[in-house]
C-alpha cells in the first residue's frame, strides 16, 4: 500500500512538473523543484548587469563559488568543481543563472550576491530540490542462479553513451534494510569523464573476478563463490532519467557427490574414447595391410607325430 502510494505523489509531482520548474518563496529563500535532467534557470529578476560592480554565484553551506562577474571583464566559472562541469550558463544581459541537465547531486542552496555601482547589495536565495524520475521497474527484484565456481553477467539492458553514469553496488543478502552507507561501490562507468572504475569489495572478495562489457556496462563475474551471493544494485543515469535495477544472485553450492558423480561421468567417456580409437587404429592397419596386396602369414601349428 505505502509502495503505492509512493508511486502515486511521484506521479503526480511528474504532471506538476511537466511543464517546467515551477517553485515558492518562504523567508526570502526561493524553493524551486525540478526533476533529474531538467535546465534549472535561477532568476535575478535584475535587468542590466552594468549597474552593478560584481555578480557572485555560489552553491551549498560553504558558499563555494560557481560563477563570477567584476565589471568590465566577462563572466567566469572557478575551476576544480567538477560538479557543476560543462553545465553552467550565465545571462549576461541580468546575470541570471542557468543548470543544464541537473541531477540529484545538485540539490541544495544557491546564492546570488550583486553589488552596484554605489555599493549597495542585492542578494537572492534558492533551495533547489532535484527529484529522480520516476521508474515504475525500481521495486522489481532480477533473481539469479549460478553454480559456485561459474560466472554470471548482470545486464543493463542500455548501451554506453556519452551522458551515461553507471554504478554497480553489492549490498549483502537482506533486502529494504540497507542504506546507501552500507553498500559497496564495486564498479563504475562515467561516460562523461571517461572513467572506468572497481574495487574488490571488503577483504578483496572480488579481486581479480569483475569484468564490465563495455558497450553495455553490464557486470561480469567470474569464477563465483558463496560469498558472493546478494543483492546488487544498479544505477544508471543519463541527460533525462535515473533507472534502478536490482539483481538478487544466488550461488549454489558444488556438492561432493556431485563431484564424485563428475568425475565418475569424465573416466567414463576417457576410457568410452580410448577403446573407440584402438579400434579406429587396427582397422587403419588392417587396411594398409590390404592395400599392399598382403594379409598376415597364417601360423602353422606342427603335429605332435611330426615333432618326434
Amino acid at each position: 500500500m505505502c509502495r503505492n502510494m509512493k508511486k502515486l505523489i511521484l506521479a503526480v509531482l511528474v504532471l506538476f512538473l511537466a511543464n517546467g520548474v515551477f517553485g515558492f518563496e518562504t523567508n526570502g529563500v526561493k524553493s524551486v523543484l525540478v526533476m533529474e535532467g531538467d535546465s534549472v534557470p535561477l532568476y535575478t529578476c535584475q535587468k542590466d548587469t552594468q549597474k552593478y560592480e560584481t555578480i557572485l554565484w555560489t552553491y551549498g553551506s560553504e558558499d563555494a563559488v560557481i560563477a563570477f562577474f567584476s565589471r568590465g571583464k566577462p563572466f567566469s566559472f572557478p575551476d576544480g568543481n567538477e560538479r557543476f562541469k560543462d553545465r553552467l550558463e550565465i545571462d549576461l544581459n541580468t546575470g541570471s543563472l542557468t543548470i543544464r541537465n541537473i541531477r540529484t547531486n545538485h540539490s541544495g542552496v544557491y546564492k546570488v550576491d550583486m553589488t552596484s555601482t554605489s555599493g549597495s547589495p542585492y542578494i537572492r536565495r534558492f533551495n533547489v530540490t532535484v527529484s529522480a524520475v520516476f521508474d515504475p521497474d525500481a521495486d522489481k527484484i532480477i533473481q539469479k542462479v549460478v553454480s559456485e565456481g561459474g560466472s554470471i553477467t548482470l545486464n543493463t539492458d542500455v548501451q554506453v553513451q556519452k551522458d551515461v553514469l553507471i554504478l554497480w553496488r553489492f549490498a549483502g543478502t537482506k533486502p529494504g534494510v540497507y542504506s546507501r552507507n552500507s553498500m559497496t561501490t564495486i564498479c563504475k562507468i562515467d561516460g562523461e569523464a571517461s572513467e572506468e572504475f572497481f574495487d574488490h569489495g571488503e577483504n578483496e572478495k572480488f579481486k581479480n573476478r569483475l569484468d564490465m562489457d563495455k558497450p553495455t556496462g553490464s557486470l561480469i563475474i567470474k569464477d563465483i563463490r558463496l560469498e558472493h551471493s546478494g543483492f546488487y544494485k544498479l544505477q544508471i543515469s543519463n541527460n533525462t532519467l535515473t533507472r534502478h535495477r536490482t539483481f538478487n544472485v544466488t550461488v549454489s553450492a558444488v556438492t561432493k557427490s556431485c563431484l564424485q558423480g563428475t568425475w565418475m561421468t569424465v573416466a567414463i567417456v576417457f576410457m568410452v574414447s580410448f577403446v573407440i580409437m584402438v579400434v579406429i587404429v587396427v582397422v587403419i592397419q588392417r587396411n594398409v595391410w590390404f592395400s599392399k596386396g598382403s594379409t598376415p602369414s597364417p601360423v602353422k601349428y606342427a603335429r605332435p607325430d611330426e615333432r618326434e
